[in-house]
């Protein structure tokens, strides 16, 4: 019988290159890995502080800001009061409007007084050719809502059968304020 001689198996030996080469590609995965970790955290950081500092900005904003704010809340504070005023305005010449609506057409006026401040009374004075006439321009007057009160004060007879009256109205201060 042949004897067969083992043979030593050979083992390849993994040269050294190939080895190094395989750490130094593990070892660079690695270091890449934690560098873009590393980086995504600071720009990360970064942005938090860029808003942070933003927001800062924006509540404190500019000196110049600061003063074109406060001067338009000075045209602002102005603009209303000078709203105020003009809705609490009295315009005494609106009673010449309720006056010429309420006067009778035989009644001839020919005296006319305001008095203001707060009193707000008119005294008119006139003539007319009849009792009935003096009358109906009583009712006219009472009968219109901008007037509270009508005082007949005097009445005489004049020349030519004219019949001369002095009257005090109360006039309501809402009639005189401008809308």
């Amino acid at each position: 019988m042949v004897k067969v001689i083992p043979k030593e198996e050979v083992k390849e030996k993994d040269s050294l290159f190939i080895k190094l080469l395989f750490w130094f590609s593990v070892l660079l995965v690695l270091v890449s890995g934690g560098l873009a970790y590393l980086i995504n955290w600071q720009v990360n950081t970064k942005q938090q502080s860029l808003l942070s500092i933003e927001n800062q900005i924006s509540k404190m904003g500019t000196d110049e800001q600061k003063k074109f704010k406060e001067q338009i809340f000075t045209y602002k504070k102005k603009i209303d009061d000078v709203v105020l005023i003009l809705k609490n305005h009295k315009a005494p010449t609106m009673l010449f409007q309720t006056i010429e609506s309420s006067i009778h057409p035989q009644v001839e006026l020919t005296d006319f007084y305001y008095r203001g401040l707060g009193q707000e009374k008119i005294s008119i004075t006139g003539q007319v050719s009849d009792l009935t006439s003096l009358a109906q321009q009583i009712v006219m007057l009472e009968s219109n809502p901008n007037i509270s009160k009508v005082l007949l004060s005097s009445v005489l007879s004049g020349k030519s059968a004219q019949i001369i009256f002095k009257m005090d109205l109360s006039i309501n201060l809402n009639s005189l304020i401008m809308q």
